[in-house]
């Protein structure tokens, strides 16, 4: 069975989706153990948000149905060479709310590290109101060394906009807003195939939606 890649568009589409047809509200959504790949997912699609600012190619996430893995979810580029698409390696991604019942932010990231994150990016995202030191969590991290990919917190401004903070192995700081993101991915994931060691390839569906489970299906 071919791999299926999730745009982030689609995740917050899905999302929009469950609310505006009251099935579910943010908050059930954020609390219902069957929406847990949903609030991963919704994590990672912002992280990746960030780096497609960042680096300027498009990025897709591919779901780990694996229980109980340090990898939630998987992220991986897409980009256009001589006409071709090739993608590059798959990078892991753990995802993790800070909610009002989580302890601070730097006890949450020092209760993760005790995973074996190697090669893994650690995201967080904050739902609650919090004063953090950015400078200090920055610091214990450069000096305790974790051995993980990099570090990153997502935090709140006001409706649709984050700002989403890299702590680790540098400090960042960059504001996304998701509505406001427009991705033009069509002649990348149009082709059939891509090319790349292991080769996968990717088929257009057309219109297509996502499930509450993350599964990719074509829309009727």
């Amino acid at each position: 069975m071919a791999e299926q890649w999730i745009l982030p568009t689609m995740v917050f589409k899905l999302i929009k989706g469950l609310v505006n047809e009251a099935k579910e509200t943010e908050e059930t959504i954020r609390k219902n153990r069957q929406y847990g790949k949903v609030r991963e997912s919704w994590i990672s699609a912002v992280f990746l948000l960030r780096k497609m600012q960042v680096e300027g190619n498009v990025w897709y996430l591919r779901k780990n149905d694996l229980e109980n893995s340090v990898d939630d979810i998987y992220a991986q580029p897409f980009v256009i060479k001589n006409g071709r698409v090739y993608s590059s390696g798959a990078i892991p991604i753990q995802a993790f709310q800070i909610t009002e019942n989580s302890p601070s932010l730097k006890k949450a990231i020092s209760n993760k590290l005790t995973n074996d994150l190697r090669g893994v990016s650690l995201v967080g995202y904050i739902m609650r109101d919090d004063k953090i030191n950015w400078m200090g969590l920055h610091r214990w991290l450069k000096k305790i060394k974790p051995d993980l990919r990099d570090i990153h917190i997502i935090a709140n401004i006001y409706s649709g906009v984050f700002t989403i903070v890299q702590v680790y192995p540098k400090l960042n700081f960059i504001d996304i807003g998701i509505n406001l993101c427009i991705l033009n991915a069509k002649s990348i994931v149009e082709p059939t195939r891509v090319y790349k060691e292991v080769d996968s390839g990717v088929t257009y569906l057309g219109k297509a939606k996502l499930t509450s489970n993350m599964d990719v299906i074509k829309e009727n």
